[in-house]
């Protein structure tokens, strides 16, 4: 664990510009329109739906059987794709997904480096000026250090998945 520990936060040296929540702030409560360029602003469906207790039973091929730890229920969904089958649950449940809160916005550079894509592939939140395409990052976690952060570390297992 202690070598993706050093591997995040060599990622967040190199790639992690700058905490700039003060100026994002002001940003946001001066210009409402920026509002509309903050993308993920929702829990994931899994993030919801196991608020709820539910949770995968089994995921096999072409299936996926959900279980609710509270009511002690099964819901099964034809459907290969986990990510998927738990947006289904969570219509089909009536899950309402809830907002997320953003604690810290960091800088990351511009629309199109790999942070920022890698970051808007698994669902975490970015605002990207739409003038000057700075991006920042929307950490939803805090009081730690950024070695530790959960996207980050998401971010660090993606890159290593491909190489």
């Amino acid at each position: 664990m202690r070598d993706l520990e050093q591997r995040t936060e060599n990622l967040a040296r190199s790639e992690v510009l700058g905490n700039q929540s003060a100026l994002v702030s002001w940003m946001l409560s001066t210009d409402l329109s920026l509002f509309d360029h903050i993308t993920n602003t929702l829990e994931s469906a899994e993030e919801a739906a196991d608020r709820e207790g539910w949770e995968v039973g089994l995921h096999h091929e072409d299936q996926t059987i959900f279980y609710n730890r509270y009511t002690r229920t099964e819901r099964a969904f034809d459907e290969d794709d986990l990510a998927e089958a738990w947006a289904e649950l969570v219509r089909e449940e009536g899950i309402e997904q809830e907002p997320v809160e953003v604690l810290e916005w960091w800088w990351i550079g511009r629309a199109g480096s790999f942070l920022a894509r890698d970051l808007e592939e698994i669902g975490a939140v970015l605002l990207t000026h739409p003038e000057t395409d700075d991006v920042w990052w929307g950490r939803t976690e805090s009081g730690q250090s950024l070695a530790y952060d959960s996207d980050l570390r998401e971010v660090v297992r993606r890159l290593e998945a491909r190489t």
